[in-house]
C-alpha cells in the first residue's frame, strides 16, 4: 500500500524534525529508511507525476529531510517488518534485533554499497 508506506515516511520525517529541533546542539547525521520502492521513487525523482494523495506528503517530507538521506532497506533486514511476520519477538532480550538494530547498520563506512538499492 503506497499510501500507508508514504504515511509512515511522513510520520518518521515529522518525528525526526521534532527530535532534531530539541537536540539541535548535537551534530549527527540522519538517515531515513523505507522498504517501499514506490515511496523512495517519489522522493528521489522530482520530475515524476505524483498521485494526488502523495503531492503534499512528499512536499512536507522534502521540507524537513534531504533526498540524499533516504535509503532502501529490504524487508528481510527491516526490523519493523518483524512485527507483521507472526514470529516470536524477544522483547526482553537485550541482544534482540529490536535493541541492537539490523546488522547492516554496523558495517564499515555506515553501509556497504551492496545494501543500497537505487531504482
Amino acid at each position: 500500500m503506497p499510501r500507508l508506506e508514504l504515511l509512515a515516511a511522513l510520520i518518521g520525517a515529522r518525528l525526526a524534525a521534532h527530535v532534531l529541533k530539541l537536540h539541535e546542539h548535537l551534530p549527527f547525521k540522519q538517515y531515513y529508511w523505507s522498504d517501499s520502492e514506490i515511496v523512495l521513487r517519489w522522493l528521489w525523482n522530482p520530475n515524476i507525476k505524483l498521485p494526488r494523495f502523495a503531492i503534499s506528503a512528499v512536499g512536507e517530507i522534502l521540507e524537513v529531510t534531504q533526498v540524499s538521506q533516504w535509503r532502501y532497506v529490504d524487508s528481510k533486514s527491516n526490523v519493523a517488518d518483524l512485527a507483521t511476520k507472526f514470529q516470536p519477538i524477544e522483547f526482553g532480550n537485550s541482544q534482540s534485533i529490536w535493541f541492537t538494530g539490523p546488522e547492516f547498520l554496523f558495517l564499515t563506512g555506515l553501509l556497504a554499497s551492496a545494501i543500497f538499492h537505487t531504482t
